[in-house]
């Protein structure tokens, strides 16, 4: 037990060491660690951090998203959130129990409507679901897929949600359903957002599932009318998205 003065605030007392080593060990210790190899990555300054990549909406791609005489709504957006929110649920249950399930769901939704607005949304829900052209994509398909993916033709990472996917082994199908109360007469008159947006989902979608053909089509739910939309379309769109 080695002691040694130690000055203090209060004045000078003692240090008491146990063990201490002598000086010329504590430098001879100093200079071997000093002189030891450090391994590569500690030499090695750290990469500089990387720019964070936009995020881009696909359906806030610009452009039009309804054709001109579209009339005004009171609320066009409330009334397309809660139809895609029965066309999500409604294929679950039987038919006959559609309108305790739509009231179930829309009351735990952020619009809440009243009964005569729940009704009527289960008819136009039926109408969708009951049409022959349609009947088959909510047999087989996946309801609101999210999706998250690089796309260079934007520029950036894509975030949404597909209203529906159906995978199959010979090709893969996106489709959007739109409440438009204007519907297309063709595929070449859909406004630019949307088939912008459904470009979007293609591109995504090709990384995801490399080598298999990704089809596109829109459910206009007024119709109802289920519309295919042809690769070179939607991906021109995309492409003039990427140079406007």
């Amino acid at each position: 037990l080695q002691s040694t003065d130690l000055v203090c605030p209060t004045g000078t007392g003692l240090r008491f060491e146990q063990s201490a080593w002598p000086a010329s060990r504590r430098e001879a210790a100093e200079e071997a660690r000093d002189a030891q190899e450090h391994p590569v990555w500690a030499r090695t300054p750290a990469p500089p951090e990387p720019r964070a990549v936009p995020t881009v909406s696909p359906s806030e791609l610009g452009g039009a998203k309804a054709l001109p005489g579209e009339p005004v709504a009171a609320d066009p957006l409330r009334y397309g959130r809660m139809l895609h929110l029965l066309l999500e649920h409604l294929p679950d249950h039987p038919s006959d129990r559609w309108v305790a399930v739509a009231r179930a769901v829309l009351a735990a939704s952020e619009d809440v409507p009243d009964e005569d607005e729940v009704l009527g949304l289960v008819d136009d829900g039926r109408r969708v679901l009951e049409d022959p052209a349609c009947a088959a994509i909510f047999k087989a398909g996946l309801a609101e897929v999210p999706i998250t993916a690089e796309v260079p033709e934007l520029g950036g990472r894509l975030e949404g949600i597909i209203d529906r996917l159906i995978v199959e082994d010979d090709r893969i199908l996106v489709v959007d359903f739109k409440s438009n109360a204007v519907i297309p007469a063709s595929a070449d008159q859909v406004p630019d957002a949307i088939v912008r947006q459904m470009g979007a989902y293609s591109a995504a979608l090709s990384q995801v599932y490399p080598g298999k053909p990704i089809e596109t089509a829109i459910l206009w739910t007024r119709g109802p009318v289920l519309m295919p939309l042809t690769h070179d379309i939607v991906m021109n769109r995309l492409q003039r998205t990427a140079t406007s």
